[in-house]
């Protein structure tokens, strides 16, 4: 669970204490900073202490161990590494400037990539609920559901056969579907970035404050961020009526199915259907540039 949020709390660990090796080599007058160096420590009564060089070599390495170190920084590492790379904090060593958000909006795009990607599907429809605002977005994630899950949306089938028809027949290729979701779901977590960002710096600011000292269970804590504190959050942020983009994920619905059943010859009055069609497609194009005027 989580993995693009947790991978990403790790490179930046990793790239921050080789920054900070970097630097306090050149302080310490050395080219560099061995892993003989890294594992050793004056305390400042002038007492040399040493640490495990193997888990230093682990954590640098992003090695991770189930039975050593199986959220990459052990506790006392983090402490050994705080001391001798001189961080202010064992908070600012595995959060950075917290204070300043570094890395906040990456932390929230991957937030929400595990929430799209994951499993759960309580907070894949939380995510999807509130990114649908964005109307290319709300175009293509239709498009998408339709070619990956078109039982959801009661597409319709191949006379007498179980086979959906494929979006070919709607007159969108599947590949290009593919190719476009993750752009416009891109666009879409930056689009609310925009709207909320100072709220979702706050709170979590405040997560790293209260639980940032150690990686410990770092999964389970963010689940926890998630529905204690994210999910509120952006339920102010939920489309309302007014919204473009939900009204797009409407006529995205209604209206391709209608094209299926053109295709198929499974409506009535395919004169008005057709030209019903005619006038939405573009509508929805439509919305888009009013959409990003309004920006």
């Amino acid at each position: 669970m989580f993995n693009y949020t947790v991978d990403l709390i790790y490179e930046s660990l990793v790239q921050r204490l080789e920054n900070r090796r970097e630097t306090i080599a050149y302080g310490e007058g050395k080219a560099h900073l061995t892993f003989d160096d890294l594992s050793t420590c004056i305390e400042p009564n002038g007492n040399e202490i040493s640490y495990d060089k193997a888990m230093v070599k682990h954590v640098f390495g992003k090695k991770i161990y189930k039975d050593k170190n199986p959220y990459l920084l052990p506790h006392s590492c983090a402490s050994h590494l705080t001391n001798r790379l001189r961080f202010k904090s064992e908070t600012h060593l595995i959060w950075g400037e917290f204070e300043k958000g570094e890395n906040f909006f990456d932390i929230f795009s991957s937030l929400f990539y595990d929430c799209i990607y994951g499993e759960d599907e309580s907070l894949k429809e939380m995510a999807n609920r509130i990114l649908i605002d964005y109307v290319p977005y709300a175009k293509t994630l239709s498009l998408y559901e339709m070619a990956l899950k078109p039982s959801k949306y009661d597409m319709v089938k191949m006379e007498g056969t179980d086979y959906y028809i494929p979006l070919l027949f709607y007159g969108i290729p599947e590949d290009k579907v593919f190719s476009d979701y993750p752009k416009h779901l891109d666009e879409a977590i930056n689009f609310l970035y925009k709207k909320c960002s100072i709220e979702f710096e706050r709170e979590f600011r405040d997560f790293v404050v209260t639980d940032g000292d150690t990686l410990k269970k770092i999964d389970k804590k963010l689940l926890k961020f998630i529905n204690d504190r994210l999910q509120p959050l952006l339920l102010k942020y939920q489309p309302t009526e007014s919204s473009l983009g939900l009204r797009v994920k409407n006529i995205m619905v209604t209206d391709w199915l209608l094209i299926g059943k053109l295709v198929t010859g499974q409506v009535d009055n395919r004169n008005y259907y057709g030209r019903l069609l005619q006038s939405s497609l573009p509508y929805i194009d439509e919305l888009a540039k009013l959409q990003e005027m309004l920006r």
